[in-house]
């Protein structure tokens, strides 16, 4: 089971450049407002797995979950329930700009 992570410390990993992790973490996600319709997820968490990767001068990030997303449908405003998957990355190099 994945444990609940609000904040993780990548050096803790003590990876060298060139090595990777995977870690499944559960993290919270915060009710969010589009189109001025309020949108949350159906259990507020979602199980996740985060790779790590760090490269010469930074790190290399890739998020991935499934998400069951709730609120109002965009065309009737009746309660809708959309499955959401979520793969995203991210590049940190200090100074890269």
């Amino acid at each position: 089971m994945a444990r609940r992570t609000d904040i993780f410390n990548v050096g803790k990993l003590g990876l060298s450049s060139g090595e990777g992790r995977s870690v499944d973490v559960e993290v919270a996600v915060d009710p969010f407002e589009f189109g001025g319709q309020r949108y949350e997820l159906r259990d507020g968490v979602v199980d996740a797995r985060l790779d790590i990767s760090h490269t010469v001068h930074g790190y290399a990030f890739r998020l991935r979950f499934d998400a069951g997303l709730e609120g109002p449908c965009v065309r009737c405003l009746e309660t809708a329930d959309q499955g959401v998957d979520v793969d995203a990355r991210e590049i940190d190099q200090p100074g890269g700009g």
